[in-house]
């Protein structure tokens, strides 16, 4: 199969209808229609260098490609359900090839050739959604959208303080051989950044040796030992031996025989140990790791001065005369006593175990934004903001991830208003009192009891409201304002009714802020989440409000 590459795609509206002309090298293959946004032609450079298509399709809509010049549509995204019409140059998806799935994809075209080889064309495409927009003013175009999503959730991690939880490890983690993500490379820097710099200065200034021994065949100036090897070495070394003028030495056939060479120990202090080899082992590997951060193009403008800092330090370090002898690493040193004991060793195993949990928990998080997957994004995203705005109230915190689910971020902030204990979680099962087992996306806990599930829904509707009898200010105010969609209303309703929770807040990227109170009546929010956390856990218990209920809060990066 013969794949084709870098050639000019040409898009262009097709009779001002919903359709594009796509041309591979000047030559037309057919016309894709159906709900279809394509870039202005001014803009298409500047879009194409940041790594977005020009070419945007929409979730939850169907398409038909009708082919030209023998070519057929073969997929789209990950769908291969096309069925033909009774023209046999018009294909059509049976069911919408995107469900919930916002962000990068393909569409391939396949042409068979007379000679029956195969000629194959992907055409990159974003799949966007109807809560996105194509209006380059708007909060929520695409573009800009997507890039303030990363960029706030780069910025959140360097806010948050991780203690990433220590697990238990055997002799077989190094072969752990997935790479670690960038994203978790630039977490792990950007936290450990001064433990990593004194263990390196400590083992430099101290580094550990070990007292070597070896046997060879020295000039018997330079022996200082004798033992029953020496004796049996001028035995068996006839060839060392020279005629002594004295009556000093082995006396053979009224002769006396000294010897010149013999066989003795040689001791030497040597760096070349398991746990030396150990160290600049794991520091090549953080090596290697920052180049393939920096080399990431979605990181280019949050890869900031102290991470070449930390390569530089890191590299000196390798570099140095002083490790010249150590040979290649192995075999993890696991039982060693110097790397669990002595001072700067066991400070770099302890940053070395840290690592080892950055072949998983993140992997989620960088799948996303390579995909461009903006739901899942978004999830993050609230997720970060709550731990940023939950670490504002604390006296004492601590963040972390927990490995327990494989592939999955799963965070765990514990923090204090006033002087109570609260737990903050990300993602975690929740039985009812049917037995049924909900996941609510963030969830507070005082305890064993449930206060607050906060859910991020990256949807929302415009307000129910008659447009014929209203002017045209609050025309506009209606076009302009999104509130949250019904169904997630009701959904609130029931975790609260299930997981028996003081209160239920949604969080989505709208334009109104709600809390509504059990008893009646909602209650002033002025889009202070914070604030409305704060109340919810202490004034139920002071009695001085009753603030269980549900609501809605705006969240946009």
């Amino acid at each position: 199969m013969m794949k084709l590459k870098d050639f000019e795609v040409e898009e262009v509206r097709e009779g001002g209808g919903d359709g594009v002309k796509i041309k591979i090298n000047g030559e037309e293959i057919g016309i894709l229609k159906g709900k279809i946004s394509l870039i202005p032609e001014g803009d298409i450079k500047n879009y194409k260098d940041e790594g977005f298509s020009c070419l945007w399709l929409y979730e939850f809509e169907n398409y038909e490609f009708e082919g030209k010049n023998g070519w057929v549509l073969h997929k789209i995204g990950e769908s291969e359900i096309i069925r033909k019409d009774k023209n046999i140059n018009i294909q059509q998806t049976r069911d919408s090839p995107f469900k919930n799935y916002i962000g990068k994809s393909e569409i391939i075209f396949k042409k068979e050739e007379e000679k029956k080889e195969e000629k194959e064309y992907s055409l990159p495409i974003e799949v966007i959604s109807e809560k996105l927009e194509t209006n380059k003013d708007s909060p929520l175009f695409y573009p800009r959208f997507y890039k303030n999503l990363i960029l706030s959730i780069w910025e959140k991690f360097k806010e948050l303080p991780f203690d990433i939880a220590p697990v238990v490890f055997t002799p077989t983690s190094y072969y752990i051989s997935l790479r670690a993500s960038p994203l978790f490379t630039f977490f792990f820097l950007k936290n450990n950044k001064e433990n990593l710099k004194s263990a390196l200065n400590t083992i430099r200034a101290n580094p550990y040796k070990i007292l070597k021994e070896e046997k060879e065949i020295l000039d018997i100036n330079k022996v200082s030992e004798v033992d029953a090897d020496t004796i049996y070495s001028i035995l068996t070394n006839p060839e060392y031996l020279y005629e002594s003028k004295s009556k000093l030495g082995f006396r053979v056939k009224e002769k006396y025989y000294l010897p010149k060479k013999v066989l003795s120990s040689l001791k030497y202090e040597t760096l070349d140990t398991p746990e030396n080899r150990f160290v600049l082992n794991f520091l090549k590997r953080i090596s290697q790791d920052i180049e393939e951060l920096i080399r990431s193009k979605i990181y280019k403008e949050i890869v900031i001065k102290e991470i070449n800092e930390i390569k530089g330090l890191i590299d000196d370090f390798i570099k140095d005369p002083l490790w010249e002898e150590i040979g290649e690493f192995y075999i993890f040193p696991s039982y060693s006593t110097v790397l669990r004991k002595r001072e700067g060793y066991k400070d770099l195993l302890e940053l070395y175990f840290k690592y080892l949990m950055g072949r998983s928990p993140f992997e989620k998080i960088e799948e996303a934004i390579n995909l461009r997957k903006v739901y899942e994004l978004y999830e993050f995203f609230c997720a970060l903001k709550l731990c940023s705005l939950l670490n504002g109230t604390k006296k004492k915190n601590v963040m972390k991830v927990d490995e327990k689910i494989r592939g999955k971020l799963k965070i765990k902030l514990e923090f204090m208003i006033g002087n109570k204990n609260y737990e903050f979680i990300y993602q975690k099962n929740r039985e009812s009192y049917s037995g049924i087992i909900l996941i609510p996306d963030f969830s507070i806990s005082e305890g064993k009891k449930l206060r607050i599930i906060l859910d991020a829904k990256f949807a929302f509707k415009k307000p129910d409201i008659d447009k014929e009898n209203i002017g045209e200010e609050i025309e506009r105010e209606w076009e302009e304002g999104k509130v949250p969609k019904t169904g997630d209303i009701i959904k609130m309703h029931a975790y609260k009714d299930a997981l028996k929770a003081d209160a239920c807040i949604i969080l989505y990227p709208g334009e109104e802020d709600k809390f509504f109170k059990e008893e009646g009546g909602d209650t002033p929010f002025e889009g202070d989440l914070k604030n409305l956390i704060e109340k919810i856990l202490t004034e139920n218990e002071e009695n001085k409000e009753n603030l269980k209920g549900i609501g809605w809060c705006k969240m946009l990066p």
